[in-house]
C-alpha cells in the first residue's frame, strides 16, 4: 500500500515588489528534487519542489515544499503509478501556493512540463 505524507512547506518568503505587475520572464521553477527513503518497514521517495520569482536581480518569492510517499518493500511502482504520484504531489504544491499567495499580486503556478520529468530516474530510487 502506498501512502503519502502531508505536504510540508519548508520555506515561504514573499517580498512584495514595488510594481504590481510581475513579468513572465521573472518566473523560475527549479527542477524537482527527489530523495530515496528507506527504513525497516519499507521504502519511499521524497519529492521537493522549489519555485522562485524575480524582478531583475531581486527575489520576490521563494517557495519550497515537499512530501514523501512510503510503501511496503514488496510494492511495485510502474511509470503510470509514479506519474500519478508526481501529479498528486504537484497538485498539492499548487494548492498550497494558492492558499499562501492569497492577497498578493502573484499569478498562479504554471502547469509542470511533464515531458521534462524523468520517470525512469524516479523509479530507480525505489529499487
Amino acid at each position: 500500500m502506498i501512502k503519502a505524507t502531508p505536504l510540508k512547506v519548508i520555506h515561504w518568503e514573499y517580498n512584495p515588489p514595488a510594481k504590481t505587475v510581475i513579468a513572465e520572464d521573472s518566473y523560475k521553477m527549479i527542477p524537482l528534487q527527489s530523495i530515496k527513503k528507506t527504513d525497516a518497514s519499507g521504502k519511499g521517495i521524497g519529492m521537493r519542489f522549489h519555485h522562485r520569482r524575480f524582478i531583475k536581480n531581486d527575489t520576490i518569492l521563494s517557495y519550497i515544499a515537499e512530501l514523501s510517499y512510503v510503501m511496503d518493500e514488496v510494492d511495485i511502482v510502474d511509470e503510470k503509478e509514479m506519474l500519478t504520484m508526481f501529479r498528486n504531489a504537484y497538485n498539492q504544491y499548487q494548492a498550497q501556493f494558492f492558499n499562501l499567495s492569497k492577497g498578493t499580486p502573484l499569478s498562479p503556478l504554471k502547469a509542470w512540463d511533464e515531458s521534462k520529468l524523468n520517470l525512469a530516474s524516479l523509479l530507480s530510487l525505489l529499487e
